[in-house]
């Protein structure tokens, strides 16, 4: 019986082990800038995408920074770390909801996708749903994140953007 669990083991850090070198082979990681020429906002305010950000991979977890200007031009920053294929993280954001969110990576699609729920402050109900898939070019250089919204009270204000991202 021992044998057995340690063969499961073995076999369950080997396809980890897989999965992350597939995925550092992907260099996801680095500084990100925005392409507004090239990204697609829809009826989404160019807003909606965050401007620049940073994303390391080590091992299993994921830590991004992002940095984004306001309407007043004043810089902010929040991160967040995930554990890659793992459990949702929760936290709170800048705007007084609470996020919950995974993010996984896909060997067959060569993607990233991250979903979260964002609540609504004060009552716990979830008051955005949304969904990223993270896809390279073949050379690295350019990431394209397509993102969907859907506003749980206020379906009219639903949106889906494609936000293209330079590698710094």
């Amino acid at each position: 019986m021992k044998i057995i669990s340690r063969i499961g083991v073995i076999v369950v850090l080997l396809i980890l082990l897989n999965n992350s070198k597939t995925l550092a082979q992907q260099n996801f990681s680095g500084t990100w800038q925005i392409n507004t020429g090239k990204s697609d906002f829809g009826k989404a305010p160019a807003s909606t995408a965050v401007k620049k950000f940073e994303f390391n991979i080590k091992a299993d977890s994921v830590f991004i920074q992002s940095v984004d200007i306001d309407q007043n031009g004043n810089e902010s920053k929040s991160s967040s770390v995930y554990i890659l294929n793992g459990p949702a993280v929760v936290k709170p954001t800048t705007n007084n909801r609470t996020m919950t969110a995974t993010m996984k990576w896909s060997k067959q699609t060569q993607a990233i996708t991250r979903t979260g729920d964002y609540s609504q402050p004060g009552n716990g109900e979830v008051a955005l749903k949304v969904n990223e898939t993270w896809n390279l070019t073949a050379d690295g250089k350019e990431l394209t994140i397509t993102k969907s919204v859907e506003n749980v009270a206020n379906p009219e204000s639903n949106y889906a953007i494609r936000a293209v991202y330079d590698k710094q």
